[in-house]
């Protein structure tokens, strides 16, 4: 194999090993309690409501391609000023989501997530704080929102965080990614077969441009999914998008035959 197709290839595979890098560090937490709407033991009634704001208000987990298991760390506040009652347990605290996570779409059908686990919140007098793990099983391409929610004994909370859950398409990029790219080699190829183009024409400056325009056809396709953090939730639109892209490699090859003219 000649250097420039070496090279290619060697940024081919290195670009769809990027696409699907797991973050591992997420994968270090273990959440054991379920999502329970109600607290597993009744505390005190609080004699002045203290209402909860979750810090940040709302946050966003990227699957990205691979569905290793994500995690948020949240942190549920009382009002500047305001503690929060001695005493309180872990028990005495209900951490649930309202409602399962849905794809937010108009066209495709509707899916859901698996309720997130939680680990056993910690309490201080200022905050309570906690981990949420959302698995990835199942998991198709597309956007998702729902809510984390915490209350306690009557009078305090609840508090609410917003999640937005993006996952990509893993496997069908690529296979859309390889199809785009044969699709680009076709193209270059082509240019030169209808110019009558003879086997020297094929020599070492052709592989060398060509080469530099398939780098940069890739560089475009990563670029599309590297954007795009629920790419492929519309699997063939967003496969068509990238095909699209391969014709960037003819353009650069068709640029570079004008300057020599």
């Amino acid at each position: 194999m000649s250097s420039p197709c070496r090279w290619a290839t060697v940024a081919a595979l290195t670009i769809l090993a990027l696409a699907g890098v797991p973050n591992s560090a997420s994968g270090a937490v273990v959440c054991e309690r379920e999502s329970m709407r109600s607290p597993r033991a009744a505390g005190p009634a609080l004699t002045e409501a203290i209402t909860l704001k979750a810090e940040p208000a709302s946050d966003v987990v990227n699957f990205g391609g691979h569905r290793n298991q994500q995690t948020i760390e949240v942190e549920m506040k009382p009002p500047d000023g305001t503690k929060l009652p001695a005493g309180l347990t872990p028990d005495q605290l209900a951490i649930y989501t309202p409602k399962q996570f849905r794809r937010v779409s108009d066209k495709e059908e509707e899916t859901k997530l698996e309720y997130p686990k939680f680990t056993e919140p910690v309490i201080s007098r200022d905050e309570i704080s906690f981990t949420a793990c959302l698995t990835g099983d199942n998991v198709k391409a597309g956007r998702y929102t729902g809510e984390i929610r915490l209350r306690g004994p009557d009078g305090l909370g609840p508090g609410d965080m917003t999640v937005t859950v993006n996952a990509k398409a893993g496997t069908g990029f690529y296979v859309w990614f390889i199809v785009a790219l044969g699709v680009a080699m076709f193209l270059l190829w082509f240019q030169e077969f209808r110019k009558g183009a003879t086997k020297r024409d094929f020599g070492l400056g052709f592989l060398i441009v060509s080469a530099g325009a398939l780098l940069a056809a890739m560089s475009a396709m990563y670029k599309v999914y590297y954007d795009d953090p629920s790419w492929g939730s519309d699997v063939f639109i967003a496969g068509a998008a990238l095909v699209g892209t391969a014709f960037s490699a003819a353009g650069v090859k068709a640029f570079y035959d004008a300057l020599r003219k």
